[in-house]
Parts: structure tokens; C-alpha cells; sequence
């Protein structure tokens, strides 16, 4: 079903563009508007921070004043309650799907790193809420899951599941989520530049056989390889700006790990009230 979305909106933009091809002025316009678009719309859209509308809206407080400060579902948890953190989660990694659904529709898996990219930076320094937004570990997650699903190769988001386990590993062995993500992200871009440079291989040596057999490749595979080592290379430079990002968000936790005063993660326990559920004797 998810591979069938991406070939539809990959088809869609293909023949958009073979009929744009016959007037390149309008070719670049349209091209640098759809830039302006991954860039703007996701900033926007990642700016809706779900933590601080939902304390604000539901609880009459602003959550960047509770708790770490924090405007993410893992504050949000601790101070509301587990039913706020899912919706904030769930908000979080919406409004990161539509950006990155946009940026393939406008400029294929290149709009995609784009998008999500300035999503996550709408979601750490929201305009509107004076650039003081979360720390942009699920956006993040839903960024390496999307483009990872847009692969010309792989039909499997094998970087997100191999950070997922990492993180996973990390957090069950030191109780630290926030080293968790920590770690997983910055090994982001190194599977990331892995897998792109192995995909691009792979393509190279698939249009190599077309030609030689003088078979052509269907227009779908066509619209997937036509993309450039300039491509890859992007791809990889936005994978550890990404990185760079996330890991300077999380300063106060890494300091806070080495004075040992970082909250951990307790598995099989059951979780702490909420200091709203305590006050209302919940």
C-alpha cells in the first residue's frame, strides 16, 4: 500500500515534468516555487507544536514551564499524563508525514529530506511560540522513516529499523532515553550515506544493463534513477544537519547524564503520577 502512494505521486510528477520539459523557463519557475514550498509550508506545519497547544488548550498552562522545559511527548507524559503524551506524539508525527508527503509530491525524495528537514526546524525554533519549541526526536523518526520508504532500491526502511534497535538497545541498557536518541542520530548519517551510495551502485549498474540490452526501463524506474551523485551527496548533508541539530537540542540532557541527575526510563514499573494527576487525588 505505501509502495502504491509513492508510485502514484512518482508517476504524477514524471509526466508533470515531461510536459514541463517543453518550456524550460517555466521549468525553473515552477522548480524554485517548489523549493520555496518544502521550505516554507513544513516550517509552518512543524511550528504547530502539539506539547505547548495541548497544555495550553486542555490545561490552561504553557508545558515549557513544567517539568525539563521541554515542549515534547516525553514531558508532556510526565507532567499530564500518559493520554497527553500519545496525542502529542501522534500530532508531532502527523504534521512530519504530511510535510514529507508534500515534498515528494513537489520535488520528489530531494523535497522529502527538504520538508522534513525544515519541519523539524519548525518544531525546534516555532515562530510563533518565540523559537522555543521541542527537541525533535519524533519528527526526526518520521523523517528517516519517510525518505527511507521513497528508496529507489530498498522497498524496506532498513536505516529506520536498524536506529530503531539501536536506540532500543541503548535505552533497555542504560535506562536513558535521551541517550538513546542521542546515539541513534548521530549513527544517522552514517548509515544513511551507506545505504544512498549502495542504492546509487545498484541503479548505476541497472541502466548500465538497460542500455547494453537496449531495453528501456519503465517510466516509474526512469522517474526513480534519475537522480544525480550531487543527489546522494545532499541527501547525506542534510542527514547530518539533522544530526548536528538534534544532538544540540539535547546539551542539557548530556550534561545533566554527567552530573547523573538525568530522569531514566524505568520498563515494567509503574509510571509515576503526573503532577495533575496528583493534585486532583487521581
Amino acid at each position: 500500500m505505501t509502495y502504491d502512494i509513492f508510485r502514484i505521486i512518482g508517476l504524477v510528477r514524471f509526466y508533470a515534468l515531461r510536459l514541463l520539459s517543453v518550456a524550460p523557463t517555466w521549468y525553473y519557475v515552477i522548480f524554485g516555487a517548489s523549493v520555496i514550498a518544502c521550505i516554507v509550508l513544513p516550517y509552518l506545519m512543524g511550528g504547530l507544536n502539539f506539547a505547548i497547544i495541548l497544555s495550553k488548550k486542555k490545561y490552561g498552562v504553557d508545558i515549557r514551564d513544567f517539568g525539563s522545559g521541554n515542549a515534547g511527548m516525553t514531558n508532556m507524559r510526565r507532567t499530564f499524563g500518559k493520554k497527553a503524551g500519545v496525542i502529542t506524539l501522534a500530532g508531532d508525527m502527523a504534521k512530519t508525514v504530511v510535510s514529507c508527503l508534500l515534498g515528494y509530491f513537489l520535488l520528489g525524495r530531494l523535497g522529502a529530506y527538504i520538508a522534513g528537514f525544515f519541519c523539524m526546524m519548525g518544531h525546534m525554533f516555532p515562530m510563533k511560540y518565540k523559537f522555543k519549541g521541542g527537541k525533535g526526536v519524533a519528527c526526526t523518526a518520521i523523517v528517516v522513516l519517510m525518505t527511507d520508504l521513497g528508496s529507489p532500491v530498498y522497498y524496506f526502511p532498513v536505516v529506520f529499523v536498524i536506529l530503531f534497535a539501536c536506540f532500543a538497545v541503548i535505552v533497555l541498557g542504560t535506562k536513558y532515553v535521551s541517550l538513546g536518541s542521542i546515539m541513534a542520530v548521530a549513527l544517522y548519517p552514517v548509515f544513511r550515506n551507506a545505504f544512498e551510495m549502495s542504492a546509487f551502485t545498484a541503479m548505476s549498474v541497472e541502466i548500465a544493463k538497460s542500455i547494453e540490452s537496449g531495453v528501456a526501463l519503465d517510466p516509474y524506474r526512469q522517474m526513480l534513477y534519475s537522480i544525480s551523485l550531487t543527489d546522494v551527496s545532499f541527501y547525506s548533508i542534510i542527514s547530518v544537519l539533522i544530526a548536528v541539530m538534534v544532538i544540540f537540542m539535547h546539551r542539557a540532557n548530556m550534561k545533566r547524564m554527567l552530573n547523573r541527575e538525568e530522569p531514566k526510563f524505568e520498563l515494567g514499573k509503574k509510571a509515576e503520577k503526573s503532577i495533575f494527576e496528583e493534585k486532583d487525588g487521581n
